[in-house]
């Protein structure tokens, strides 16, 4: 069970799988987004060099070839404008959970939907899993909306589960699709 190193999603979205060459261009966009990314994103703090980037693809390739999980660079319209993939796959079980970030300057655009039903379609047709969740914290109300508008059911909430860069705790809601309530070119956006 593999994923490929790019997933077309449309006319202006490409997934491209990150590689080393792409440490600098990452930790730019983190870095000049940082006040923005680290509300819901406990790691950007810890994401201060060119280096932290590289030690996290280096984590993301090793998931990628031990489990298929695959990281990818979101590229809108030829610019790069943030991450999202599949956290990992749980072959045992048939499960996967998407994970997302995406720089302020492109939200808004539709674009983490298109990614998300991309990546939605890509482990219920390609991978064969029988489960796809996404996570988000219970405040972040655009980032809720994501699940919710492509038809994934809430499932539950896993209170103060998250630290997040402020020192406070954040609880996560969980949602969740199974295949048999996919129905193929059915995910709206």
């Amino acid at each position: 069970m593999s994923s490929p190193r790019e997933l077309k999603v449309d006319d202006e979205i490409l997934l491209v799988q990150l590689t080393p060459d792409d440490a600098e261009e990452i930790y730019l966009l983190v870095d000049g987004n940082r006040e923005f990314l680290r509300t819901w994103l406990p790691w950007v703090d810890k994401t201060n060099s060119v280096e932290d980037v590289l030690t996290f693809r280096k984590e993301a390739e090793k998931k990628y070839q031990d489990k298929g999980a695959p990281t990818y660079k979101v590229i809108y319209k030829s610019e790069s404008c943030g991450i999202a993939g599949l956290n990992h796959i749980q072959e045992d079980f048939k499960y996967t959970a998407i994970g997302y970030w995406l720089v302020p300057k492109h939200q808004g655009k539709g674009i983490v939907t298109r990614v998300c039903q991309e990546l939605t379609r890509h482990a219920f047709e390609d991978l064969n899993l029988n489960k796809v969740e996404i996570a988000a914290n219970s405040k972040n109300k655009p980032s809720r909306a994501i699940p919710e508008r492509l038809g994934f059911k809430e499932e539950g909430t896993l209170r103060d589960r998250e630290l997040l860069a402020d020192g406070q705790y954040g609880d996560l809601v969980f949602y969740g699709m199974l295949k048999s309530e996919y129905k193929k070119g059915q995910l709206t956006s």
